[in-house]
This record gives structure tokens, C-alpha cells and sequence, in this order.
């Protein structure tokens, strides 16, 4: 497993694996993707096997912590560690790192509590009628 950042030509990829991941008002349009792309404070990289993108991750570095916004790993190569791989490409900022899970996402929820992660606080209501599980990982 390599982590790289992402290039121009993997956007359409990526919008690709998006799509297919998410089908919700969680849903990342091509436009928003290149705009995490062009911002300086956007981490976001790929996770490959023999140069086949397997899944990426889009987090924000800012002053004292990283958000880490959403990891998408193709469906037939999850539950192999590539999640895993990319939050630990985050260990290397030496940052707080805070996650934010809807509370009905419960396979988001148990991966990130598996990587580490702790719940610090609910957001009522805060996906329409779902609260908001805010995790951070030390």
C-alpha cells in the first residue's frame, strides 16, 4: 500500500469511487473535490496498490488539529486496512485529529473507534434527523 497526494488526473477517479461510495447529501460533486484539491490547507491523498487507487482521504490541516473529513475506500477492498493506512498517514502532523460521524453511519462509527478515536461530543439533529457524533483521536 503506497499514500500519495492525489493529482489533477485522478479527479475524475476519484468522483468515480464518490459516487458509488455515497449516495447521500454526504455526496462530493467533481467541483468540490477539485476545490479540496486546490486548497493548500487540504490534505488529500490516494492509498494505491500496484498503481490502482483504492480509496483517498480528505482531511484539513489547520492551526492546533487536522479535520478529517472522509475516508472512501472502493467497497470490495474494504475491511483490509487501507482506512487504517490513511489515518495513520495523519500521525505524522502531530495533531489532534477530529473525525464527525452521522450517529445512523454505525460502520464509519466502529472504524473510526477501532483507529483510536473517542467520542467527545453529540450535534443533535445536526444530519436533518440524525445527531452528529464528534470523535477525536489523541
Amino acid at each position: 500500500m503506497k499514500i500519495v497526494k492525489i493529482n489533477n488526473e485522478d479527479i475524475d477517479l476519484i468522483s468515480e469511487i464518490e459516487s458509488e461510495l455515497f449516495h447521500d447529501n454526504s455526496l462530493y460533486s467533481k467541483n468540490i473535490l477539485m476545490s479540496c484539491f486546490n486548497n493548500k490547507d487540504c490534505i488529500f491523498v490516494k492509498c494505491t496498490n500496484n498503481n490502482q487507487i483504492l480509496g483517498y482521504m480528505i482531511a484539513y490541516k489547520l492551526t492546533d488539529h487536522i479535520d478529517l473529513v472522509k475516508i472512501g475506500i472502493i467497497k470490495s477492498f474494504q475491511h483490509n486496512k487501507y482506512g487504517t493506512g490513511l489515518i495513520k498517514y495523519l500521525h505524522k502532523y502531530n495533531l489532534p485529529i477530529f473525525a464527525e460521524v452521522n450517529s445512523n453511519n454505525k460502520m464509519a462509527y466502529n472504524f473510526y473507534l477501532k483507529n483510536g478515536f473517542k467520542k467527545i461530543n453529540i450535534r443533535r439533529k445536526y444530519y436533518e434527523n440524525n445527531d452528529g457524533i464528534l470523535l477525536k483521536k489523541l
